[in-house]
C-alpha cells in the first residue's frame, strides 16, 4: 500500500467498513427500541442463587460468631461473595419485611 491507488483503495475500504459498522448499530439501536416499546425487559437476568440457598444457614451462622466473610468462605467452600451475596440478600429481605 505505498502506492497512490493502494492508499485509494485502502481509504476506501476503511470508509465502507465504518459505514457498514454504522448500519449494524442504527438496526441494533432500532430494535432495542421496538423490543422496549412491546415491553420487553433487557439486559442480563439476575444470578442464580442455588448456591447462596444452599449455604446460606452455615453462612449467617458463622456471620453471628462474627466470623469475616472469607474465613466462612474457606469454612464453607465457596467464594466469600457468595456468602457475602447471602447476608445482602438476607438483610434486604428483612428490611423489606418478608
Amino acid at each position: 500500500m505505498t502506492t497512490a491507488q493502494g492508499k485509494l483503495i485502502a481509504g476506501i475500504m476503511a470508509s465502507l467498513a465504518e459505514l457498514e459498522r454504522e448500519l449494524i448499530r442504527e438496526r441494533v439501536k432500532s430494535g432495542l427500541q421496538a423490543a422496549k416499546v412491546q415491553g420487553k425487559k433487557l439486559g442480563r437476568k439476575h444470578g442464580d442463587t442455588f448456591k447462596q440457598n444452599k449455604h446460606e444457614q452455615q453462612v449467617m451462622k458463622l456471620r453471628s460468631e462474627n466470623h469475616s466473610y472469607r474465613a466462612i468462605a474457606e469454612k464453607v467452600g465457596i467464594d466469600k461473595d457468595t456468602g457475602h451475596g447471602n447476608h445482602k440478600t438476607r438483610d434486604s429481605a428483612l428490611a423489606r419485611g418478608r
